[in-house]
C-alpha cells in the first residue's frame, strides 16, 4: 500500500527538471515510477495500491479550520504530476484509489483494516510517521532512505521510537 503524494512529493523534490512530451514536466512520475518499482521488486507484494489526496477540504478541517493551514499553495507542475500519479500506477497493472473527500491517510487505513480483517498483512510505504499508527502484529511500514533504501518499521520499530 503506497501513499501515492508522500512518495510524490519526495519525488518531485528530489528529482531534476524533467520534460516529457510537448515539454511537460515529468520529473515527479519518473521518480515515483522508479521508486515503485524498486520498492516492488524489494518487497514481491501480492497487491498494490497507491492511495492519493483529494486536495480538497475533509472532515478534518471541520475539526480543526487551521489543518494544514501553514502549507504553501503546491507549485502547478507538481499539481499536474500529482494527478497524473493514478494514471501511472494503472499503467503499470496496479490499482490506484482517490476518492473525495478522502486524505491517502484515510484510504490506506481503510486498506489496511481490510487486508487485516481477511486475514492478511500489509507493508505501507510512506515517508510520513502518521502511518505509524498503522503498524499492527501483521503491518509495517516502509520508509524510503537514501540510495534506495527501505527501512522497515514493525511494532517493535514503533516502540522504540516512541516508547
Amino acid at each position: 500500500m503506497i501513499d501515492g503524494d508522500s512518495l510524490g512529493h519526495r519525488s518531485y523534490h528530489a528529482m531534476p527538471a524533467v520534460e516529457g512530451a510537448g515539454g511537460r514536466p515529468v520529473g515527479l512520475l519518473v521518480g515515483f515510477a522508479n521508486a515503485l518499482l524498486a520498492s516492488v521488486r524489494a518487497t514481491q507484494p501480492r497487491a498494490v495500491i497507491v492511495c492519493m489526496d483529494t486536495r480538497m477540504p475533509s472532515y478534518r478541517h471541520g475539526i480543526l479550520p487551521a489543518y494544514q493551514g501553514r502549507r504553501e499553495p503546491f507549485a502547478a507542475d507538481l499539481r499536474e504530476q500529482l494527478d497524473r500519479i493514478p494514471e501511472l500506477a494503472e499503467a503499470f497493472g496496479f490499482a490506484a484509489a482517490k476518492l473525495e473527500p478522502w486524505e491517502a491517510d484515510d484510504l490506506l487505513a481503510t486498506a489496511v483494516t481490510l487486508e487485516e480483517a481477511r486475514g492478511g498483512g500489509a507493508l505501507v510505504l510512506s515517508s510520513d510517521r502518521d502511518t505509524y499508527q498503522l503498524v499492527s502484529d501483521v503491518t509495517a511500514t516502509l520508509h524510503p532512505r537514501p540510495r534506495g533504501v527501505l527501512e522497515r518499521i514493525d511494532r517493535a520499530g514503533v516502540r522504540e521510537l516512541y516508547g
